[in-house]
């Protein structure tokens, strides 16, 4: 079973929650809306060699996080994902944002 210490370039993550916003044409009391914002599972795929980095913050240092370049399609723009707390979450498949996609011959 893969791990967040094991994910490499090219593995899949599914990002829970994620804001997604919707084209719509809704009418609500006079204002007329063209896109919703809802929230949705998506899944990304990790497109560089993920970081072991420091965020700022508590303490000297900051705390141990991944830091990962992931990318929803190819015509989207590729963005940073930060996990933090890296030393506690490195050998769990699941936070509560963010789980690992499991290939079938793993």
């Amino acid at each position: 079973m893969k791990t967040f210490k094991d994910l490499k370039k090219g593995d899949k993550l599914i990002v829970k929650n994620n804001p997604v916003y919707k084209d719509c044409d809704v009418t609500i009391n006079g204002h007329n809306y063209v896109t919703e914002r809802v929230f949705e599972d998506t899944v990304v795929t990790i497109c560089s060699k993920p970081l072991i980095t420091t965020t700022r913050g508590i303490g000297f240092g900051g705390i141990p996080a991944i830091q990962l370049r992931v990318i929803e399609n190819p015509d989207k723009i590729p963005y940073n994902i930060i996990i933090k707390d890296y030393i506690s979450r490195r050998d769990l498949t699941e936070t509560e944002k963010y789980k690992i996609v499991q290939d079938n011959d793993n």
